[in-house]
């Protein structure tokens, strides 16, 4: 699935806003940043370790960068 600019604007800002008032923040910024390490082919196979993790492979495949 390929966004274009805009999309992927408000999409950043939707995912950041989601991560903000997230009370497992801390639990999807670890899991993003173990999604960096992997090469990109293994990252669509990893299982949804716990909800949320599939809104985080889709926003680390799409460039959407977490505001820490």
């Amino acid at each position: 699935m390929s966004i274009t600019l805009g999309e992927k604007i408000r999409l950043k800002s939707i995912f950041n806003k989601i991560l903000k008032e997230d009370k497992f923040k801390n639990k999807y910024i670890s899991f993003y940043n173990k999604l960096k390490e992997m090469p990109k082919e293994e990252i669509s196979q990893v299982s949804n370790e716990f909800n949320g993790a599939g809104l985080i492979q889709f926003a680390y495949l799409n460039g959407l960068k977490i505001e820490e």
